[in-house]
């Protein structure tokens, strides 16, 4: 089995494959152990599986049922560290060679938590308003552009200068644990990897462009 790889780590489209359950918790001196109740019956030591949109290591697999460690700075930017016995986890393989990518690119590796502030039901559909984010980060979102929620890839509906709306589809409420969110609720967030790639690329070009100008040839 391939899976497809960008600088090392594994990639993912924010497809939930389906909801999983925290079958244990065991936390000691900072650290924290999953064991993750999924449908996924051939996992193997060392394959990469999404958990709320979180690329954590298999270490462990019997049935199943996985075994996963949480660093201690991925328990720092996710929302982990509240997981408890129960908790419904949205659960995604990493991407093979030649698999439809149907979201996004995610990289499981989660930005921050943002936090739920509005929700509507809007027919069959659910609006929510998500808010919190720092003012660097307004330039990572775009009307109509992605954003992985919970490991979700979802689009863009409106951005405001510290939040953003998303309308949730009735499949994605079926499949995913978003159904479940409430106000106030926390959600992991990793923004679009190319709208990354982008600023930086330009936040660089226009340092390097003040440099040469405050050091002008003689």
């Amino acid at each position: 089995m391939s899976w497809p790889r960008w600088y090392g780590d594994a990639v993912f489209s924010g497809m939930v494959d389906h909801v999983g359950r925290v079958e244990a918790v065991e936390r000691h001196d900072g650290a924290l152990r999953l064991w993750i109740c999924s449908s996924f019956q051939d996992l193997v030591l060392g394959e990469s599986v999404a958990v709320d949109g979180a690329c954590l290591t298999v270490v462990s697999s019997r049935g199943g049922t996985f075994q996963a460690d949480v660093s201690a700075e991925t328990q720092r930017l996710t929302v982990s560290s509240a997981y408890q016995v129960g908790t419904e986890v949205n659960l995604e393989r990493a991407l093979r060679v030649g698999d439809r990518l149907g979201g996004h690119w995610v990289t499981g590796h989660v930005d921050t938590t943002l936090t739920l502030t509005q929700m509507e039901n809007r027919g069959e559909y659910r609006w929510l308003r998500v808010e919190g984010f720092h003012p660097k980060d307004r330039a990572l979102l775009s009307r109509k552009g992605s954003v992985c929620v919970n490991g979700v890839s979802l689009t863009v509906n409106e951005v405001g200068d510290s939040y953003f709306t998303l309308l949730l589809v009735p499949h994605t409420l079926g499949r995913t644990n978003l159904q479940a969110l409430g106000v106030g609720s926390a959600v992991n967030i990793e923004w679009d990897w190319m709208a990354k790639v982008v600023l930086e690329a330009l936040q660089t070009r226009f340092s390097e462009r003040k440099d040469d100008q405050s050091h002008p040839l003689h």
